[in-house]
């Protein structure tokens, strides 16, 4: 009897966290918070490596997490082991090293000694050590780094050989942002995207410009989706999504998410949902295919929501976790895997609650709520809508027991 009453009862608490689940995958809901541990609070850049690593680059260091422990990289002392500069503005992977681009310079992870060091450059190249790099990517033997302010620079690795590219030829006061680099990223047929603080351009690697658009909103945050998807967000709260064609064409679909906040970061996850972090206006999940746009923000009264307003940096993991640096809170994560069994049980001041504790059987009617039978409480009916229960039982006069077996 008690192996049939456990196995009644499991058969029950599945179901209902079937339920739970599929009500949890309607919306985030529940988030995950690590504040200690990193070399700093607040998060520049997050990056999953081929070996599944985390990589967290803050404004004091770099932070590599397996899952449990943290590993912390800081500004070299010796000029030999190190970063270049504690600031960490960027992060790539060739497929062997691991590149992370710094306020002066760029460092190198090696995988063989567990250690970072500063990149070496070559002849022409040396320039670069003074250079604060915003994005890389590698093109046959040649490294693109964007910078803040320098527009972007074309490394020949065996040679040394540097080339140079400004969005705006003329560096002042006034104009300088004009050549700060968000993202440099590899396209097929030997193109590269380039995207500024107010232009997004397609150039050839001898830095012939093949497409330019200005966006007159300022761009604030870039992401490469795949291929030649990008997503890309701008000071007044817009979203373009872009797409690069064959012959260069850039089209462009432009959607309001955060009227008047700043997009600071973008992301994709598993069921093609963009994540939008913004400046001072928390989260937005924005659902294309049915165009819904949910908004997540910081509340106190619900710890398990967003820990910030300000989101610096998105990230969706191989395994569909989405990870989150907030401003100055740490990092958070979403695992739409992770989902806890409710527990439904009796409340002696609630008359509308369960009424026995011992269930032999259940059933889901037509309108989706549960017939429950019990050992003690005659038959519940379980309202999913108002959660309330329904009692039939011999001490309600309106049923002729109150064992119910099947």
């Amino acid at each position: 009897m008690v192996l049939q009453n456990i196995s009644r009862f499991l058969k029950l608490a599945i179901f209902i966290y079937s339920f739970t689940l599929q009500a949890q995958l309607a919306g985030p809901t529940t988030f995950h918070h690590i504040k200690n541990g990193l070399s700093q609070s607040s998060a520049t850049v997050l990056f999953e490596d081929s070996y599944d690593f985390i990589w967290i680059g803050t404004g004091n260091g770099l932070n590599k997490y397996d899952g449990t422990d943290f590993e912390i990289f800081e500004k070299s002392l010796d000029g030999k082991t190190g970063l270049t500069h504690e600031y960490v503005g960027a992060l790539y992977e060739d497929g062997t090293n691991l590149y992370i681009g710094t306020n002066q310079g760029m460092s190198l992870y090696d995988r063989t000694l567990d250690i970072v060091r500063p990149y070496e450059f070559k002849n022409e190249g040396k320039k670069m050590e003074a250079k604060s790099i915003k994005s890389i990517t590698k093109t046959d033997g040649i490294l693109w780094l964007g910078t803040y302010t320098d527009g972007l620079y074309g490394y020949q690795t065996e040679t040394g050989e540097l080339k140079h590219f400004l969005v705006d030829d003329e560096i002042s006061e006034g104009n300088y942002n004009n050549n700060h680099i968000w993202k440099v990223a590899r396209l097929e047929h030997g193109r590269l995207l380039v995207v500024s603080s107010s232009n997004i351009l397609v150039i050839d690697e001898d830095l012939q410009i093949l497409k330019q658009i200005t966006e007159p909103e300022n761009i604030t945050g870039v992401t490469h989706l795949d291929g030649n998807k990008f997503l890309v967000g701008t000071r007044n709260g817009s979203l373009l999504e872009l797409e690069v064609d064959p012959t260069s064409d850039i089209q462009i679909k432009k959607t309001v998410i955060s009227p008047g906040f700043a997009i600071l970061s973008l992301a994709k996850d598993n069921t093609e949902a963009i994540w939008i972090g913004t400046e001072n206006n928390g989260l937005f999940i924005y659902s294309k295919p049915t165009g819904d746009i949910k908004h997540i923000d910081y509340s106190m009264t619900r710890p398990n929501s967003i820990s910030s307003n300000s989101i610096w940096s998105l990230m969706s993991a191989r395994n569909g976790v989405m990870w989150m640096a907030p401003f100055k809170n740490g990092l958070s994560f979403y695992d739409p895997k992770f989902h806890k069994f409710r527990h439904i049980n009796i409340n002696p001041f609630d008359s509308r609650s369960l009424n026995n504790k011992l269930v032999n059987c259940f059933r889901e009617d037509s309108q989706g709520n549960i017939w429950i039978g019990t050992d003690g409480g005659g038959l519940n009916y379980w309202n999913r809508t108002t959660d309330t229960f329904e009692h039939y039982s011999l001490k309600d006069h309106n049923f002729g027991t109150d064992v119910v077996l099947s």
